[in-house]
């Protein structure tokens, strides 16, 4: 897909976080695999639409709102078909 639409491939976040300047991060992960990937976004700066549930626990949902609120950072959760 990503030849397809002229875009770089990325096999790792860090990785994609370390090269490019996004300003945006549309999160898109299953549940379990939530938190790490949304703190690093909003460590980098980007903006941030979560697919629900934001996390399986609440330890992990409180850290990644500690830390949009330490950035500022803007943050939306929703389903992707609502806005397609």
């Amino acid at each position: 897909m990503a030849e397809l639409f002229g875009a770089t491939p990325y096999s790792s976040l860090p990785r994609m976080l370390g090269r490019e300047n996004l300003d945006a991060l549309y999160i898109c992960t299953p549940p379990h695999a939530h938190g790490a990937y949304e703190i690093a976004a909003i460590k980098a700066g980007c903006a941030l639409f979560i697919e629900p549930p934001v996390a399986n626990n609440l330890r992990t949902a409180q850290s990644v709102l500690s830390a949009l609120g330490k950035s500022g950072g803007l943050c939306s959760v929703g389903h992707f078909w609502r806005y397609f």
